[in-house]
């Protein structure tokens, strides 16, 4: 609703397209969000006890993640999960677990949807010009507020019956 109000200097069609794009931000960031809470939860299922040989260490462990405080593991997780979304992937951390190695096949081509919803969006939001059809929905959006407020002002007659039917049935 906000945006909405930020927005009202543009078209509708304009309107709509800003505001896609600004939830599908939002919707990023939630889906990260949601993300980085589940590769903190595959870190912490493998703890590896020093005794055992064959035992794989998940990231938390074997970064030595375990004795930092939650929100610094989290804030790393995040950090990960958008290297990963973005498909920059510095190389720096990587899963170390066959869960983490799945998860992070998974998590790459939701980056890729992401990357060609985003795109889409950009393009779509950038490279439009008012075209015709737009710029007539516009103008039937002002003549529909221009009926409504001749219907306000008729209910005393400030205009002849037969001129408001017949503007209200052409519009129509």
């Amino acid at each position: 609703m906000l945006l909405g109000c930020a927005l009202q200097k543009y078209s509708k069609k304009r309107q709509n397209d800003l505001t896609s794009f600004a939830g599908l931000i939002l919707y990023v960031v939630y889906t990260s969000h949601l993300m980085a809470c589940i590769w903190l939860i595959f870190g912490m299922v493998e703890p590896c006890n020093e005794g055992l040989d064959n035992c794989t260490r998940s990231w938390v462990y074997a970064e030595s993640f375990d004795t930092k405080p939650i929100v610094t593991q989290y804030i790393f997780a995040f950090y990960w999960i958008f290297e990963v979304i973005t498909t920059v992937g510095y190389g720096d951390y990587a899963g170390k677990s066959s869960y983490e190695y799945i998860f992070s096949i998974g998590l790459e081509f939701l980056g890729l949807t992401f990357f060609s919803f985003l795109m889409g969006s950009i393009n779509g939001i950038f490279n439009t010009s008012d075209n015709f059809d737009d710029l007539i929905e516009e103008k039937l959006d002002s003549l529909d507020m221009w009926i409504k407020k001749i219907e306000k002002s008729n209910k005393p007659f400030h205009i002849q019956p037969t001129l408001y039917n017949d503007i209200r049935k052409y519009v129509e």
